[in-house]
């Protein structure tokens, strides 16, 4: 079932720009200035420096002890990922349904992005390809996930995180699939009936019958009828015709 929701959800999204959905965040480890700075929708200006008041930072000593955890509150098909990091640390992100089993999303590089190391500081990275900041190695096939998890896994050992966003789809709501051999029968049925129905509407002659009007005396003058007059009304398709006859 999840994978033909999988399948429905990316036909229906199709080439559209995937909406940019709402996080909380949790976190392990000890870093500097507020958690939500992460979620908040603010993108630092590249080559702010690492230790800014705009960033999450940490230094660990190469521990990796800090981890971040979004959830986005329920299951959807994750189609993009934007972050605004240090650019001269290597970071791992990750996916989750349950956040007990993870599974590897991307890995950025160290200065893998537009922002050299000379110049330092943050650098805004994403997956979306059509983007100026796009980063190949951030690249995935959509995924179904509650949980993104980001982390550092190697640089200088000083690291900042100001901003993660999630971009993706809803699900729909599951409904029971009918078996392709059910299906099958199901429109070959539906076919056959409207075939008889097209069938007994062109063999039956009252299919093509309009009533006619009762005809009106008064409708013709009486100085043009005669006692020898008679009118026939006849029907054609949809008009009706007056002959008459001495």
């Amino acid at each position: 079932m999840r994978n033909l929701l999988f399948a429905a959800v990316l036909l229906m999204s199709g080439a559209a720009h995937a909406a940019l959905l709402s996080t909380t965040v949790t976190a392990t480890g000890t870093y500097s200035n507020p958690l939500g700075l992460v979620n908040d929708g603010f993108i630092p200006p590249e080559t702010t420096p690492w230790a800014s008041a705009t960033n999450v930072f940490w230094s660990d000593g190469g521990n990796n002890t800090v981890r971040f955890v979004f959830d986005l509150g329920a299951d959807f098909l994750v189609r993009d990922i934007l972050v605004s990091v240090d650019n001269n640390d290597t970071y791992r992100a990750q996916y989750s349904t349950d956040a007990s089993n993870w599974t590897d999303l991307f890995v950025i590089p160290s200065a893998g992005g537009e922002i050299s190391p000379i110049q330092g500081g943050l650098d805004t990275l994403t997956s979306e390809a059509a983007s100026l900041e796009y980063l190949p190695a951030m690249d995935f096939a959509g995924q179904i996930a509650r949980y993104i998890s980001f982390e550092a896994i190697g640089g200088d050992s000083s690291y900042a995180l100001a901003e993660l966003q999630i971009f993706g789809d809803e699900l729909p709501v599951d409904r029971p699939v009918p078996a392709p051999g059910t299906a099958l029968l199901l429109a070959a049925g539906l076919a056959a009936m409207r075939f008889s129905r097209q069938r007994r509407g062109a063999l039956s002659p009252a299919a093509h019958i309009t009533r006619a009007p009762r005809f009106q005396k008064n409708l013709l003058p009486n100085c043009l009828l005669s006692p020898s007059t008679q009118i026939t009304m006849v029907s054609s398709g949809s008009s009706t015709v007056s002959r008459m006859r001495r």
